[in-house]
């Protein structure tokens, strides 16, 4: 199914147009599944009865037809596809697999979640228990949550796929779309420090709270010590000098720091770690 051309021409944002799609082409299943993970992450407070009544909760219909947010969601469509490819090199020269996919937005971000973790590197740690832990060289929540905003974002009247690029060197997930028309990537940092001064965190140190600078390594140590899974999950491996050398900074200085690992190209939407 396609939208209408006189829908095409609408005002309203593409998610709030109205679709070809019916309501009775929805897998109710899908729909009840939506709705309890909505439940478990408190988000949802009303109960499943159906998939009528629950599309039209969630202001996804215009009479028997779905919005187009709920055609992407719940329908297979041609405005939800996905390409993922594994790259020999560090460029889009010899690729050694490709493959393409359409589905509900929920199920290529699950396929293509799969597809990176099961085609980047692990490495195993042991920390004295009986199993070995095997730890991926991306964490997987970085990695969903970065599928799930190249969805979210995506500027589906391009009519263009979502992409999964996978190099020897790094992963790239790809959507089309641009920045916010009027903005640059900038910005967002300079609203952060804004932020932070209007909520009155800018001026802290630790040297407020009775920290004194020679502590600065055993604060390192205690951290890696007590908190030593986060330290895993960082793509950015940190040794216990630069965390202290971070304490240190916090407290001489009144400055704040900010670390961006994930890099952005202005023209399009791309996450690349």
């Amino acid at each position: 199914g396609d939208w209408s051309s006189d829908v095409c021409s609408s005002d309203l944002a593409w998610e709030r147009r109205v679709s070809n799609f019916l309501v009775e082409q929805v897998d109710g299943k899908l729909v009840e599944r939506y709705i309890e993970r909505g439940h478990e992450a408190k988000r949802i407070e009303f109960e499943y009865a159906d998939k009528t009544s629950a599309l039209n909760k969630l202001l996804l219909t215009e009479g028997e037809h779905l919005l187009n947010a709920g055609m992407v969601l719940f329908c297979e469509s041609m405005y939800a596809e996905l390409q993922m490819a594994i790259f020999a090199g560090t460029e889009r020269l010899t690729f050694l697999d490709i493959q393409r996919h359409r589905g509900t937005v929920f199920e290529l971000v699950a396929l293509a979640e799969k597809y990176i973790m099961s085609n980047i590197h692990w490495r195993v740690h042991f920390d004295g228990s009986l199993q070995r832990k095997e730890i991926p060289e991306i964490p997987a929540d970085a990695i969903r949550e970065a599928l799930i905003n190249s969805f979210c974002h995506k500027d589906y009247g391009a009519c263009q796929s979502n992409e999964v690029a996978i190099y020897k060197d790094r992963v790239e997930i790809y959507n089309p779309g641009s920045f916010p028309e009027g903005y640059k990537p900038e910005d967002f940092i300079t609203a952060l420090v804004k932020l932070q001064k209007d909520c009155g965190v800018d001026d802290l140190r630790m040297s407020d709270y009775g920290f004194a600078p020679d502590e600065s390594m055993r604060l390192a140590v205690n951290a890696r010590e007590t908190m030593g899974g986060l330290f895993l999950a960082n793509p950015c491996e940190m040794t216990d000098e630069e965390c202290a050398d971070i304490f240190e900074k916090s407290y001489r200085r009144n400055q704040s720091y900010v670390v961006l690992l994930v890099g952005f190209q202005r023209s399009r939407n791309r996450c690349v770690w």
